[in-house]
């Protein structure tokens, strides 16, 4: 029978990355207060919540309770179209250089279709997958786009068809991330690229107690996620951090699988480690940070509801949105 420091030390699944249980334990509790079990491979630096949730519950939940729970909304509200628009032309722009004319191109998780919809103005082919029935309804009905309702894992798409598959913060909410990686570098071009974004999780520009999110069953950094993608056939091309740091965006191209750099990986679990011990409540409420981070959230607020005052429907707010983006 194990002693209680060899349980908090076993992860109870293995390692998605290098295969590892050996573990620390980084939190027992989410960003409200509610039990959820964190930890940090030993092996790799790779975090997870453990145990990971049950297939189905986890699609189900997808399906019909997530947008509820953090949106308090089953379509889109006005502000959010307004928010997720402008977050459209900044990943657009971010994206423009992978972006070649009359390019396929696949919003993995694209939500109520803003960034579709702003691709498929700009004159590219453009698809979406959604898992949640109300947003993808929403974006099909709104902006007539091409939205497959369902995960990765349940869409089938035609093999090497698109130019730039983008994964914008879906890839920390998926049960298997590897496999996410393997099935979307078979839908991409040999000459295609894949953008990824997903929160950083050395990122000290949130609370300490304010880390860890039940909808986010994996944590990355830049090691990780690039041998997570090495490892699946994906060359990591481009890393870049956000302005606060708080995500970590990456670019990957095809290329042959290849094992990971375990000594590397060992490395970075314990600067991650160390890291992460570092940011402290002290540390974190006396800095300019946190206060800053409050305002701007304000300002922002009261921008988006000025700027949807008069508006009607999604693709009004999305067309005054886009309206100075220069075409493609």
């Amino acid at each position: 029978m194990r002693s209680p420091a060899e349980s908090e030390n076993a992860a109870r699944s293995p390692c998605t990355l290098c295969g590892a249980r050996d573990a620390a334990l980084l939190s027992r509790k989410d960003r409200r207060g509610r039990p959820l079990r964190t930890v940090l491979c030993r092996g790799c630096g790779l975090a997870w919540s453990d145990p990971l949730p049950a297939p189905d519950a986890l699609a189900s939940y997808y399906r019909d309770r997530y947008r509820r729970e953090y949106q308090g909304t089953q379509r889109p509200r006005r502000v959010h179209i307004y928010r997720n628009g402008r977050n459209a032309i900044d990943r657009f722009r971010q994206l423009r250089r992978w972006l070649s004319p009359q390019a396929r191109v696949l919003d993995v998780g694209c939500g109520g279709g803003e960034l579709l919809y702003l691709f498929a103005r700009q004159g590219y082919r453009a698809t979406g997958i959604e898992p949640h029935a109300g947003f993808a309804e929403f974006a099909i009905r709104e902006y007539n786009l091409d939205v497959r309702i369902g995960g990765v894992e349940q869409v089938e798409l035609e093999a090497a068809s698109f130019d730039l598959i983008a994964l914008y913060h879906v890839l920390e909410h998926t049960l298997s991330p590897d496999l996410v990686l393997a099935q979307v570098r078979r839908w991409l071009k040999p000459t295609g690229a894949l953008a990824v974004e997903v929160p950083n999780l050395e990122a000290t520009c949130q609370a300490p107690n304010h880390r860890f999110h039940r909808a986010h069953l994996f944590h990355f950094t830049h090691a990780t996620l690039a041998a997570l993608g090495q490892r699946e056939g994906l060359r990591a091309e481009h890393a870049e951090l956000s302005a606060d740091g708080g995500n970590l965006f990456m670019v990957f191209r095809p290329a042959e699988p290849a094992p990971v750099d375990r000594t590397a990986l060992r490395e970075n679990f314990v600067r991650v480690q160390s890291r992460l011990a570092q940011h402290t409540w002290l540390q974190h409420y006396t800095s300019p940070r946190p206060y800053l981070r409050a305002v701007r959230r304000l300002v922002r607020t009261l921008e988006e509801h000025w700027a949807v005052r008069g508006r009607r429907c999604g693709r009004e707010i999305l067309d005054a949105c886009f309206a100075a983006l220069p075409a493609a």
